[in-house]
C-alpha cells in the first residue's frame, strides 16, 4: 500500500476508520505524522497508547467509545441524533501517525439554498489546537 495514495480519500468516505460511519456533512481533517514514523523499523508500543486512550481528543472531544482495529486503534463518538452517523474520530496508527476527523464542526456549511454559511472560525481554531495538542502529548508518552 502507498500511504500518500491511499490514505487521503477514505476519511471523507462514509466509512473510515474500519466501520465508523461519520454523518454526511463537510469534514475536517488533522493528520499528524512525526519524522520517526518513516525512521523506525519498530511500532508505537500500541498497548501503552490505548492504555492512554481516555487523553486523546476527537475534534470537539466528543464522548468516545474507543477499539482496536488493523490500523492501531479508534477512538469515535458524538452519535447524531437521527442515527445517521458518529461525529468524530481520533485514529491511532501503529507507527504513529495519527488523524482526526470531524464531521459536525462545518455542518451548516453544506446543503444551503443561499449558500454555505461561515466557517466558525474561533470554534475550528480551539478544537484543531485541543486536538493536536492531544495527539503530541499521547505520542510523547508512547514512543521508547
Amino acid at each position: 500500500m502507498v500511504y500518500w495514495a491511499d490514505r487521503p480519500a477514505p476519511a471523507f468516505q462514509s466509512h473510515r476508520p474500519r466501520s465508523v460511519l461519520l454523518q454526511p456533512e463537510a469534514k475536517i481533517a488533522l493528520h499528524v505524522i512525526p519524522y520517526s514514523a518513516f525512521d523506525r523499523l519498530d511500532s508505537i508500543d500500541l498497548a501503552d497508547a490505548y492504555g492512554r486512550r481516555h487523553e486523546l481528543k476527537t475534534i470537539r472531544d466528543t464522548s468516545k467509545t474507543s477499539r482496536y482495529n488493523l490500523d492501531g486503534f479508534v477512538v469515535y463518538g458524538g452519535r447524531s441524533g437521527d442515527g445517521s452517523g458518529y461525529e468524530a474520530y481520533s485514529q491511532v496508527f501503529r507507527n504513529g501517525i495519527t488523524e482526526a476527523v470531524n464531521s459536525y464542526i462545518l455542518e451548516g456549511n453544506t446543503g444551503h439554498i443561499d449558500g454555505p454559511t461561515p466557517i466558525p472560525s474561533q470554534l475550528y481554531e480551539d478544537e484543531i489546537i485541543a486536538a493536536l495538542n492531544s495527539m503530541v502529548k499521547l505520542l510523547g508518552s508512547v514512543w521508547h
